[in-house]
């Protein structure tokens, strides 16, 4: 049985920058993924808002390692 794999997808709109349509790539990676007959082996974990200093936590939470 082949491992599962995570994706982890983070996002953020800047301040002081165009609107990006980031709930809209969100949706369209979940939905293609769902669609792929490999679905099975793929996990995504999302976050918004994401500031920099949250990348190693969120990381280390995740994927329970030390960076």
């Amino acid at each position: 049985m082949a491992q599962t794999r995570n994706i982890l997808l983070l996002s953020a709109n800047p301040r002081n920058t165009s609107q990006l349509r980031l709930a809209e790539e969100m949706r369209d990676i979940k939905e293609g993924l769902r669609l792929s007959e490999n679905r099975h082996l793929f996990t995504i974990n999302t976050t918004e808002a994401i500031r920099p200093r949250d990348i190693r936590r969120l990381i280390s939470c995740t994927y329970r390692i030390n960076p």
